[in-house]
């Protein structure tokens, strides 16, 4: 590419990336309702892709049928973001980033969730990546706030602090699965409200 192509095409990613970002803006309204979360993902996924590098894959397994969730779509919406971008990021030599939906039960036993977190029906997301992984002791800390391993000191730390914060103050709770070399899974579980609608 010429040096006006190249300039040209940025342009272009770019207005197509304002243009996301100002329809993401608008449906963070702050506001409780019911919402579909693979609607939302769908969502989060548009910019996503703008930003990812090009030899990150994104690959979806989005549920059919699932139930709408109650809560605010606006935080939930930015939780997802949080966690794809950070596993983007992760894979600094390419890979692949999976978002993945489902629902499930839990039975209040699982050893990694919130101590307070209900029995029931939960609808899950989970977003997977196979960059670098996460060490046993980093992980213990992950979800501090402030806390980064990033050397260059620009990250707040905030990001996955703000995620855990988001999806408790849900009524849900998230887990990771993750080691050296092979990767990172982080699930959220939101729980299906008994008053939702069809």
């Amino acid at each position: 590419l010429s040096d006006l192509q190249a300039i040209d095409k940025l342009s272009w990613r770019g207005a197509n990336l304002t243009k996301a970002l100002l329809s993401f803006a608008r449906k963070s309204s702050g506001q409780e309702r019911f919402f579909k979360i693979n609607t939302l993902i769908e969502d989060v996924l548009i910019i996503v892709r703008e930003v990812a590098e090009k030899k990150v894959s994104i690959r979806t397994d989005l549920a059919l049928k699932l139930p709408q969730l109650f809560g605010d779509p606006g935080q939930i919406r930015q939780a997802i973001m949080n966690l794809c971008l950070n596993g983007c990021e992760n894979m600094v030599e390419g890979g692949i980033l999976t978002i993945k939906t489902g629902i499930g039960e839990l039975k209040g036993t699982e050893p990694l969730f919130h101590p307070l977190i209900k029995k029931g029906k939960y609808i899950f997301v989970t977003v997977s990546d196979t960059g670098r992984g996460i060490s046993p002791e980093i992980q213990e800390h992950i979800f501090e706030p402030f806390f980064s391993t990033k050397e260059d000191k620009t990250a707040t730390g905030l990001g996955l602090s703000m995620v855990i914060g988001t999806v408790e103050m849900h009524g849900g709770a998230i887990a990771v699965e993750s080691k050296p070399g092979s990767g990172s899974s982080f699930t959220i579980h939101l729980p299906v409200s008994k008053n939702k609608p069809d």
